[in-house]
């Protein structure tokens, strides 16, 4: 987790000097997802380790609330920062946000670490994660609603700058514009002028 996190700080800083190279952009956006990919299954697979079985389930409600939260809170916060100040601080203060996060984690300890690392090889446990999923039909049907849920929020994400874009005369564009739209995106979505007029 905490590689995971300096990797994507390293992405996250580096960004803002790549943004006129496309192939790049792209490059470092496939890294920084790759990077969510190894922490979050991480971040909910230590939390046994750490919390007693009757606390286990309000520890992980609580880490998915948290995250959902924050995701809300903190994408209008992000657009609101690119229109006012430009791409670059908002990526490089993402940055920081890593390190921070690689410096708390730094510091876990969770008590179960040894028997853990006891439970056989990488590819020996990810055969019998595949193998638990294909026999259980409750984790099946969550699988299936991840992928659904994971394809439509990117699907959203691409799709929003340009349907702002079509559907807005007085759009500004760039990332002053595309800023306003995410910043306007938030729950108050009556108030999401700059995006498409009323």
């Amino acid at each position: 987790m905490v590689t995971a996190d300096l990797w994507r700080a390293a992405l996250s800083a580096v960004l803002p000097l790549a943004d006129h190279h496309l192939a790049a952009v792209y490059a470092i956006a496939f890294g920084l997802s790759a990077g969510a990919v190894f922490f979050n299954p991480a971040s909910a697979a230590v939390l046994p380790a750490i919390v007693n079985k009757q606390q286990l389930v309000a520890a992980n409600s609580g880490l998915w609330s948290a995250a959902v939260i924050s995701q809300i809170v903190l994408a209008p916060a992000g657009g609101a920062l690119v229109a006012a100040f430009g791409v670059a601080p908002a990526f490089w203060l993402n940055a920081a946000s890593f390190v921070v996060s690689a410096a708390i984690l730094t510091g876990l300890r969770p008590a179960r670490a040894q028997h853990l690392a006891a439970a056989g090889s990488w590819a020996h446990r990810i055969g019998d994660g595949a193998r638990l999923l294909a026999a259980d039909r409750l984790l099946r049907l969550l699988a299936a609603v991840q992928l659904l849920a994971a394809l439509s929020a990117g699907a959203t994400s691409a799709l929003l700058i340009v349907l702002a874009e079509r559907h807005n005369a007085t759009w500004a564009p760039g990332p002053a514009g595309s800023g306003c739209c995410s910043a306007r995106s938030a729950p108050a979505l009556p108030s999401a002028r700059c995006c498409w007029p009323g």
